[in-house]
């Protein structure tokens, strides 16, 4: 295993593009809570019955919650780094090289999840952050340490290796990074959400949201309707059907990954 992330260390340690896209990952997480934790702040100023009413969401510690609902989207931005880097070993042909020079097929794809897994990591801990320097700004109360906080971290933690992991299969089918990126923005953030729509009005059944990556988004928003009863309407999910539906998933596409790994021809 560590010469596996010795070798990923390599790969990155000269792209410049990879820091430069972590850099702005690392700025966008805050940015975004904060964004959001002023905007609510302008609007309920001189309404104080209006925070009352929401259920002060940035308050502490609901707002890690409001946090993890506002950043889930952003777990894109991480797949489409893995892709861009997944790709860029296939055009120059890395991948290819080290099977050449000794490395086992089945360790390509184990070195892709120990990344999945370090980038999920540092997606969970960015939510945590941003949410207390969220909170410290704009809560009314104080922060205390509860068992909520263990939820949305794991919560947040697996929802983003998911997203991830439908990432390397975009990055591994195409190989070619550009067109990778652009199909998997293109499917996650509008093919398959209008074809969840689509589905939902002809079967009438919420299970349709747990299709492919919106299995994924549901794992948050099923955290978060305990929190927030409004929500309640829009998803009427058991709080078990996300996490059995990517847990299930999760298995496919590892099965798929291996198994494609070692019957492709690497060119």
């Amino acid at each position: 295993m560590l010469t596996l992330l010795k070798i990923e260390w390599l790969k990155v340690k000269k792209y410049k593009a990879f820091w430069i896209i972590f850099a702005f990952l690392i700025l966008l997480f805050p940015s975004v809570t904060m964004g959001f934790g002023r905007m609510l702040s302008e609007f309920t100023k001189g309404t104080p019955g209006v925070d009352a009413v929401l259920g002060g969401p940035f308050d502490f510690n609901q707002v890690f919650l409001t946090a993890a609902y506002l950043n889930n989207g952003l777990n894109i931005a991480w797949g489409m780094l893995l892709i861009l880097m997944i790709g860029n070993e296939f055009q120059n042909r890395t991948i290819r090289q080290n099977v050449i020079d000794g490395q086992q097929r089945n360790d390509i794809i184990t070195s892709k999840l120990i990344l999945v897994g370090i980038f999920s990591l540092f997606s969970a801990l960015l939510l945590m952050a941003s949410g207390f320097i969220a909170g410290l700004i704009f809560a009314k109360n104080s922060f205390h340490f509860n068992a909520d906080l263990f939820e949305v971290f794991g919560t947040f933690l697996f929802a983003s290796f998911m997203q991830m992991l439908f990432a390397l299969v975009f990055a591994f089918l195409l190989k070619r990074p550009a067109l990778s990126v652009i199909l998997y923005l293109g499917y996650t953030v509008f093919v398959e959400n209008i074809l969840v729509i689509i589905l939902v009005a002809i079967f009438k059944t919420t299970y349709v949201k747990l299709f492919f990556t919106q299995a994924a988004d549901e794992l948050t928003t099923v955290a978060l309707t305990k929190k927030y009863p409004v929500n309640g309407s829009m998803d009427a999910l058991p709080a078990e059907a996300p996490w059995i539906a990517c847990v299930l998933y999760a298995a496919l596409i590892l099965f798929f990954l291996y198994r494609y790994i070692n019957r492709t021809i690497l060119k």
